[in-house]
Formats: C-alpha cells, structure tokens, sequence
C-alpha cells in the first residue's frame, strides 16, 4: 500500500469481516480504483464528552491477505497523540495535533490544514511531503515521491491523516450513530 503514489480514503462503513464479525471500516484503493487495504475502529465509536478518556486504535491492512501494516493508538487524555506502530509492534514515532515525531524524538513534519478538507504536511524545511483533499470519491492522499521514499515516514503521514477523521460516524453524520441499534443496545 506504502509503495503507491496516491491513495483514496472512503468514508467509514460498518461491514461484516471475512470471520463474520462486524467492524467499522474504512476501505483504501488506489487511483485506479483497486482495492489496497482498509482501515479498521478498535474502540468505543460513540462520540460524548468523555471520549478524550477512552482508548482507541486504528489498525491498517493490506487487502492482498489482510497483512497488519500498522496501528495508530490513540491514549487516553486530553491531548490527542496518536503513537504509531508497525505490524511487529514496534514504535515508529507519534502524530500530534500538527507535528509528526520520529520514535527518536525528531520532528519530521508539519500538518498545515487549508481547510477542513484539504491541506498538506510539510517538512521542516518546508518541502511539501503529502497533499490530502476530500473529492466526490473520498479523501484523496498523494505523497510527493521524491521526497518521502521512507516507509516510516509514509506510515506517520498516513496515520496523521488518517487521525483527522478517527472515529466512524453514523448515517445521520454524528459519530458512533448508526451502529447503536445493531449491537442490539
């Protein structure tokens, strides 16, 4: 999945899994429409205020055999770091509100949103790393080639983005609406 150029983010569904159980997914396909991966909600996808106290993780697979890639976790706490790692469990590094840090502590780059929709992440030097925009089939994600040929750091942005849009939402739109009902609650 890290290999392509661009990637398209769905939005959230509830799906059943290959063993049947049922699972808020997020599907990823490339530009030319493929099946690549997907991302799945570990965790308590109803939105209140107390949220900010409860754990939540996003797991990314590869649609080939639905291989681990990577887990974002979200801790529990008022801040909303997202530590990332890879499907051995080893850390990578960690997405904070707008900055990406290695798991040696150094700053690899910036979330500089021009929307709610759109933005890029940027290194320190300014150099465009990522474009992300929202488009009629989804959240559209390209990473500038040349300048991110690190699969970790391509892990980081991913997950940066992904952590925008972490928590399923319902089909009116709020989050965590929609499965209430399902889970016979």
């Amino acid at each position: 999945m890290l290999e392509h150029a661009t990637l398209l983010l769905h939005d959230w569904t509830h799906a059943a899994l290959s063993d049947g159980e049922r699972a808020w997914i997020r599907p990823i396909r490339d530009v030319n429409g493929h099946s690549v991966g997907f991302v799945r909600f570990v965790g308590d996808p109803q939105g209140s205020w107390f949220s900010w106290f409860r754990k939540a993780r996003l797991d990314v697979y590869e649609t080939e055999d639905a291989a681990h890639l990577l887990s974002l976790t979200r801790s529990w706490g008022m801040l909303r770091v997202w530590e990332v790692d890879d499907a051995e469990d080893r850390h990578v590094g960690s997405v904070y509100t707008k900055t990406i840090v290695s798991s040696e502590g150094d700053r690899l780059g910036y979330l500089d949103r021009e929307t709610d929709d759109q933005g890029r992440i940027i290194d320190p030097k300014g150099l465009v790393l990522l474009r992300y925009g929202k488009n009629s089939d989804g959240l559209e994600v390209a990473f500038r080639a040349e300048a991110t040929a690190n699969p970790f750091l391509r892990m980081l942005m991913l997950g940066c983005v992904l952590a925008l849009d972490a928590v399923p939402r319902g089909e009116n739109g709020r989050k965590g609406e929609g499965e209430k009902g399902r889970r016979g609650d």
